[in-house]
């Protein structure tokens, strides 16, 4: 078990401008600061295979609590606002693995994670994932 903790600052920021349809576009608020809290349940399973190569299996889930500190960022379109504002608290869970081969040589990853509000969950969620190849040489 792994606690977790991170806090990211971000901050969006263009001069206003008038589109090719002739809307003006201007930022109103570009400023966003994000903290995680959460633990990570992880389990590595190393061997050796026939070939005297080792491999390797890396498992975990996680579970996480955000806060949004800011109030979001928000875009004014020819007179109409625009917010990217989700509510203050929101929750994560998260399943992920890697299969390492030939040393770790070659592997194949992947994970998924859903985020969600702690009110309207419905209505205010997200989810994610990815999965890839890796190869060195």
């Amino acid at each position: 078990m792994t606690p977790q903790t991170q806090l990211t600052y971000s901050r969006v920021d263009f001069d206003d401008f008038r589109d090719p349809f002739g809307s003006e576009v201007s930022l109103q608020e570009g400023d966003s600061l994000r903290g995680r809290l959460g633990v990570s349940l992880d389990k590595d399973i190393v061997w050796r295979a026939e070939d005297g190569t080792t491999r390797r299996s890396h498992v975990y889930g996680n579970v996480d609590v955000y806060n949004e500190f800011m109030n979001g960022t928000k875009t004014h379109v020819s007179g109409v606002d625009f917010s990217t504002l989700d509510k203050r608290q929101s929750v994560g869970v998260g399943v992920g693995g890697t299969h390492e081969w030939q040393n770790g040589r070659y592997a194949v990853y992947g994970n998924v994670n859903l985020i969600s509000a702690t009110h309207n969950v419905s209505d205010n969620y997200s989810i994610g994932g990815t999965i890839g190849v890796r190869v060195g040489w």
